[in-house]
């Protein structure tokens, strides 16, 4: 049995280096290996390349690495000057001047303090890649899914077309008997009735395609980008298991790695809250006019208003609470998103296995019935009725194959089989 397993990478891309080294984010499969559609790989690429919220989740992410450079430099000394002016005294009779003081501070103890910052600062970084991440996650899903509606509906399209002319057809055929006083006036009618009804729904349908289409090339950023006009299927289904396809949605998840840092830079706030009410030590060296050069040691405790510090406590150990409470709220839907996807995929291509026989059937069944109407042997009704049945037959295997193809490829995105290509993206 084939499940969602990611296989070795086969191929590895960096993102550029921004503040820290940026993990690597590779294609564990391209569109070939899962038999998917290659164009909407195109689709997926100039989404992501040009999509705004990916770009601002890029930006915010090279910020957290510039802001573990800064937090490193917290170690450094830090050097403080002044000049201060100093008026007349006028029983010593000393005159107005300009003193210079210069002091340079080396902090030497903190409470643990230093290396929270630091280790907050990555983990926040570590949130903002893995947001990046997700908002591309997200943009891809929508891609997807609009794209896969798109081949749906002009899919759905020429069916229909195909319908009207197949009624044309007819509409001539029984013209011809009704003018020749073989067959009553209303089977004309009734011919007539069903084309327009056909030619409505041509019209919805078409009308949904270019909204569609609209909505897609919106998502792509490409104003002429057309999806494939062809329904490219696997030469054979795979055969998902729920457990196992939640189990790596959990595991690849973006939006989870984003909430487990987060949860971890709360865990870090309280402890640099507790930090705070710890003094610090440094190692001071100073120089001014009035007292020269001094070298010592600096022992500073603030306890800043009131009780500020151990309200802080509270409030980081409260965020930290509620970090906990959004990762089991995104485990819950995620867990729901993937069963969704997985039920629809089954019943889809349970459907399929017997959808695909019944076009034919159908098909088969409409021209006998033509050939037994010729021979007076079946009434128009019964042809116009089974005519009607090859359409809803070809209609039905045209959704059930978009909804198999679109349960799929989120699943395969979900579970981070087919993983992005994010270096499409240049800040």
């Amino acid at each position: 049995m084939l499940v969602l397993i990611a296989p070795a990478p086969v191929s590895a891309k960096v993102l550029p280096k921004f503040g820290t080294d940026a993990p690597p984010i590779t294609l564990s499969a391209t569109p070939a290996e899962l038999a998917l559609d290659p164009k909407l790989q195109t689709a997926l690429d100039l989404g992501i390349g040009s999509n705004p919220n990916i770009i601002s989740a890029r930006a915010a992410a090279q910020a957290a690495g510039f802001d573990v450079r800064s937090a490193k430099w917290l170690f450094f000394p830090s050097l403080s000057a002044e000049i201060s002016e100093v008026a007349q005294d006028r029983k010593t009779g000393s005159y107005n001047g300009f003193y210079p003081s210069l002091t340079v501070e080396q902090p030497i103890w903190t409470g643990g303090y230093l290396n929270g910052t630091i280790r907050q600062a990555r983990q926040r970084q570590s949130a903002a890649l893995a947001a990046y991440q997700a908002a591309a996650l997200q943009v891809a899903l929508r891609i997807s899914d609009s794209y896969q509606d798109v081949v749906r509906l002009f899919r759905r399209k020429q069916l229909l077309a195909q319908s009207v002319a197949r009624y044309g057809d007819m509409i001539q055929t029984i013209d011809r008997r009704v003018a020749a006083d073989v067959s009553p006036r209303v089977d004309l009618e009734l011919a007539r009735s069903r084309l327009a009804q056909v030619e409505q729904q041509y019209s919805a349908n078409s009308a949904q395609y270019d909204a569609a289409l609209a909505q897609l090339r919106e998502l792509v950023g490409d104003p002429d980008f057309m999806p494939t006009t062809e329904v490219l299927l696997p030469a054979i289904w795979p055969q998902i298991e729920l457990d196992e396809a939640t189990t790596q949605s959990l595991a690849f998840s973006p939006r989870l790695n984003q909430l487990r840092a987060e949860a971890a830079a709360a865990k870090t706030d309280v402890d640099l809250a507790r930090s705070d009410l710890a003094p610090k030590l440094s190692a001071q060296y100073s120089y001014s006019d009035f007292v020269g050069h001094r070298v010592g040691a600096v022992l500073r405790y603030q306890t800043g208003r009131g009780l500020s510090h151990l309200t802080a406590i509270g409030a980081a150990r409260a965020r930290q609470d509620e970090s906990d409470a959004k990762i089991a709220a995104s485990e819950r839907d995620l867990k729901g998103l993937i069963a969704g996807d997985v039920a629809e995929f089954f019943s889809a291509t349970s459907r399929l296995e017997s959808s695909q026989t019944a076009p034919i059937a159908a098909h088969q069944v409409h021209e006998s019935y033509m050939r037994l109407f010729i021979a007076s042997r079946r009434s128009w009704l019964d042809v116009m009725n089974s005519f009607q049945e090859t359409i809803s037959a070809d209609i039905t295997v045209a959704d059930t194959q978009a909804s198999a193809l679109t349960s799929l490829t989120r699943l395969y995105l979900l579970t981070g089989r087919w993983r992005l290509d994010l270096n499409g993206v240049r800040p």
